[in-house]
């Protein structure tokens, strides 16, 4: 459907029958047809501000109708065909965006293509693989308390080494380590205050 003829049916009808029957059919024509509209403007054709051209003739928010258009900037076509069969956030799509291609998820290894009879292993699927992730995300990720008893740990071996007469070429390592780790915990310190002021 042309951006003309879909303006050209909202202005005659005054309501969102354009948009209702391309949302009915595909959701990503009802995308790329917001951002069309948007980018050249052509709401203004209907005397209109972009705000209202949302909530008259789309039927939605300006705020929903920009979370679209962001859905489809960042991740393309895919993301509406799969969002046609199982319902899922833009955070966990980002989590298992590697695991589509051509517009379908990969099932043990197999894509079946995003038609209505696969919906429900492709739901399956999701689930599975946002699990596996959040899984594989959370033995990767350790506390700020496990940081600091591990931090304490290494600190405590190295100043229980340094209680005993230790061979100069150890003794040259330990000091050259201490400089190292002094630099990486200043640089590291810096970082921490200019990205998250207190």
């Amino acid at each position: 459907m042309q951006t003309e003829s879909l303006i050209d049916a909202a202005a005659l009808t005054g309501r969102q029958q354009a948009f209702a029957f391309v949302a009915s059919h595909c959701s990503v024509a009802r995308a790329q047809c917001l951002r069309e509209i948007r980018e050249s403007r052509a709401y203004e054709q209907l005397g209109l501000t972009w705000e209202d051209f949302c909530t008259q003739q789309a039927g939605i928010s300006r705020v929903y109708a920009e979370k679209i258009i962001a859905r489809l900037d960042e991740f393309g076509e895919s993301y509406f065909k799969l969002a046609q069969l199982a319902r899922i956030s833009p955070e966990n799509y980002r989590r298992i965006a590697d695991h589509v291609h051509d517009d379908a998820i990969n099932i043990e290894g197999e894509s079946p293509p995003p038609i209505p009879k696969n919906a429900p292993p492709t739901r399956t699927a999701i689930r599975h693989l946002c699990y596996r992730i959040r899984q594989a995300e959370a033995r990767s990720h350790h506390s700020v308390s496990e940081l600091q008893v591990r931090l304490d740990a290494v600190l405590d071996e190295i100043s229980r080494s340094t209680q005993h007469t230790l061979p100069v070429d150890e003794l040259i390592a330990l000091r050259s380590i201490s400089k190292y780790a002094v630099r990486r915990w200043r640089k590291l310190s810096k970082t921490l205050h200019a990205s998250q002021p207190v």
